[in-house]
């Protein structure tokens, strides 16, 4: 959707320029090329990992997102319980709700009940945690998603056992579905440790917590915040901007944009690939 309201915008700019100030048009044509560019990527990129919901898709959200919900729900309550500033002064039924309605808002919404700046360290962590994990790709929430990180933890597991191909919920997971999934965490692991690396050199009076959980937050567009945004530096919030836009976007379709296929692709000879798909990213 994204993708879409900025080629409309690209397009009404070039017109208003084009009638205005023709010759002023050279600002625009690289922002123009770059948006359309990306559009057609992302609409090849996403017709190859789409395809149907299948069983092994379903179950993976659906398992998946339970128990997201839930350890993020008792971990909150464990890490805390006793604090005044955060559900210690609650009841246990308010505490309960408020854990509960943080961990699910943490992956999607971004609303708070919970004071975030005042949170635990370890609690903070985690939900750095949950909003890089994002939710199902199905959704509009961030993050390299559900079926992206179960696919990477079984993708662990299989080269620990010394076996070939993945298999999830006894499924053999397709090859192309773990590149992509392999692909996209590495990419987003390597972007949003950069991005904060780089927020750190700017930045000095915050703590490398409070900065990596506005960088997160900012890449699983979840809106949550310690409460530091509006005291960083210009830079910085730039920083925020642009990992913001690919967090929406999404890395695999920023990279198929900006890097073409080889041209010698088509010697490369076709393996045939019988397992089930997933949707990545």
């Amino acid at each position: 959707m994204l993708v879409y309201k900025l080629l409309g915008f690209s397009e009404a700019l070039m017109e208003m320029v084009s009638i205005r100030k023709p010759e002023k048009l050279h600002w625009v044509e690289p922002f123009y090329n770059f948006v359309d560019q990306l559009y057609l990527r992302a609409k090849k990129i996403k017709e190859e990992l789409a395809g149907v919901a299948t069983p092994l898709q379903m179950k993976i959200v659906i398992y998946g997102t339970v128990f997201l919900i839930f350890a993020g729900m008792i971990f909150t309550m464990i890490a805390e319980w006793n604090d005044p500033k955060t559900i210690g002064h609650l009841a246990i039924e308010d505490k309960l709700l408020a854990s509960f309605f943080q961990s699910v808002s943490t992956r999607t919404a971004g609303f708070n009940t919970i004071d975030i700046g005042a949170l635990e360290i370890r609690t903070l962590l985690f939900y750095i945690a949950l909003m890089f994990i994002g939710a199902a790709p199905q959704g509009t929430a961030g993050g390299i998603k559900i079926p992206t990180f179960v696919t990477m933890l079984g993708y662990i597991r299989t080269s620990f056992r010394g076996r070939n191909r993945v298999t999830i919920f006894n499924y053999v997971v397709s090859k192309m579905s773990v590149g992509h999934a392999v692909k996209l965490y590495v990419m987003s692991s390597t972007f949003v440790l950069t991005a904060i690396l780089l927020i750190a050199i700017c930045e000095s009076q915050f703590t490398l917590t409070q900065m990596a959980f506005e960088v997160v937050s900012a890449f699983g567009t979840v809106g949550l915040s310690t409460g530091i945004t509006m005291l960083l530096a210009p830079a910085s919030k730039i920083l925020l901007v642009i990992v913001m836009f690919a967090g929406r976007v999404g890395l695999l379709t920023i990279g198929s944009a900006i890097i073409k296929p080889s041209r010698d692709s088509h010697a490369v000879p076709f393996v045939p690939d019988d397992g089930m798909k997933l949707q990545i990213g």
